[in-house]
């Protein structure tokens, strides 16, 4: 792997190039691009953001959602992930051709504090993704899914437990907002409420219907972000073969989250 990462004064960069592993044994299928059990590429892939106003740490490859008024931030994003070769389908003939994986996105991110004495602010991310894994090609995948099997007699397409069409050949969009209210602790600066909400929209090749995912959630801050308890919810789109077996949404169905998280520095 070569990983290359800097800073020119507000603009920073990531580059990658790895070799990643193969475990898929899936032959190809009509029309339907699945990953390949041949050997594969050189996976090329890399990140560029340019920051008009406080700079972000590049120290560690994730960034953070937001840093409750302790920064001001507008960042414009822009990557890539390219792997040549990386799926195959069998066309009409049943010829078997291969489809390169083609990943592109911009993102923008902005937040800022709104009365730094009360500890308000207000933070927004989004997002548009053009994805290019060949024809058809769709992903349904459950997080930390509290289940491993389904009645195949009454299965829809997500699978077992809270799966739902996350990726695919096609374009998806993705817009977050949220903030802090001001603090029940004014003379310590502690215990804060963070509401937030979040629209996911994908056009999928392989789905007759578009994906549209809502999440809504609000955390209690300890002690900033290092130390908070959160409830979230999302509705997700349920998708079942129509008369032409073609995939539709015919529910819909809610996650309930209660989570803690403690950072020890």
């Amino acid at each position: 792997m070569i990983y290359l990462r800097g800073q020119l004064g507000k603009f920073d960069y990531r580059l990658v190039v790895i070799d990643p592993y193969n475990n898929t044994s899936a032959d190809p299928k009509y029309n339907v691009a699945t990953f390949s059990k041949n050997s594969v590429n050189k996976e090329f892939s890399g990140y560029f953001r340019y920051q008009f106003l406080d700079k972000e740490s590049i120290a560690s490859p994730f960034n953070s959602g937001t840093y409750g008024g302790k920064k001001k931030v507008l960042a414009l994003g822009a990557g890539f992930d390219y792997l040549k070769d990386a799926l195959y389908h069998k066309d009409a003939s049943s010829n078997v051709i291969n489809d390169d994986m083609k990943n592109l996105a911009v993102d923008v991110f902005y937040d800022t504090p709104i009365n730094k004495e009360k500890g308000t602010s207000f933070s927004a991310y989004a997002m548009a993704m053009h994805n290019d894994y060949g024809p058809n090609y769709v992903r349904y995948v459950g997080t930390n899914s509290p289940a491993s099997g389904v009645d195949a007699t009454k299965a829809s397409l997500n699978g077992a437990g809270n799966a739902f069409p996350i990726v695919g050949t096609g374009n998806t969009y993705f817009i977050q907002a949220g903030g802090t209210l001001p603090y029940f602790n004014k003379s310590k600066s502690t215990l804060q409420l963070q509401p937030a909400a979040s629209i996911q929209i994908s056009n999928l090749d392989g789905l007759k219907d578009n994906v549209v995912t809502y999440d809504a959630g609000i955390s209690l801050l300890f002690n900033g972000m290092s130390s908070r308890l959160t409830f979230d919810a999302q509705n997700r789109p349920i998708y079942m073969p129509d008369a032409n077996s073609s995939p539709v949404v015919t529910d819909r169905k809610w996650q309930f989250v209660l989570k803690y998280r403690i950072d020890f520095n």
